[in-house]
């Protein structure tokens, strides 16, 4: 599990602190076998991320809006699919410099934009002068 992680997420995490967290955090139920350890969230931490899901959702808006405008709850998936593929595009084909598409017209009348590095993603407002 600990080689798993640390290739899922591109980590190089040391394997006693992997340990420790898991073995001191409440939110994880650890049971030796004779293979390996199974580790599993604990009752409470289960839901208390099913309540955040379930409040946090985007879903619950999405059913709102149908039923104010009459329209069928069938659609529901359909728009769900659709952002959360809008949100994977956005989030994996963004490159600095795209920063200034994400920035509303009405503030960037305003402000002039410095990209400072490519790299770090920084941006420096600065307040247009009225000549």
């Amino acid at each position: 599990m600990f080689a798993k992680t640390n290739d899922k997420f591109s980590t190089s995490l040391e394997k006693d602190i992997f340990d420790n967290l898991l073995l001191k955090s409440n939110s994880f139920e650890l049971t030796n076998t004779e293979n390996a350890p199974l580790v599993k969230l604990s009752n409470e931490k289960f839901i208390e991320i099913d309540k955040n899901i379930s409040e946090f959702s985007i879903e619950p808006h999405i059913e709102k809006f149908l039923e104010l405008r009459k329209l069928p709850q069938n659609k529901k998936d359909k728009i769900v699919e659709i952002l959360y593929l809008s949100i994977y595009e956005n989030i994996y084909t963004f490159t600095p410099n795209k920063i200034k598409t994400l920035i509303p017209q009405t503030f960037s009348n305003k402000f002039e934009y410095y990209l400072i590095s490519e790299n770090l993603l920084k941006l420096i407002l600065t307040r247009k002068t009225m000549n």
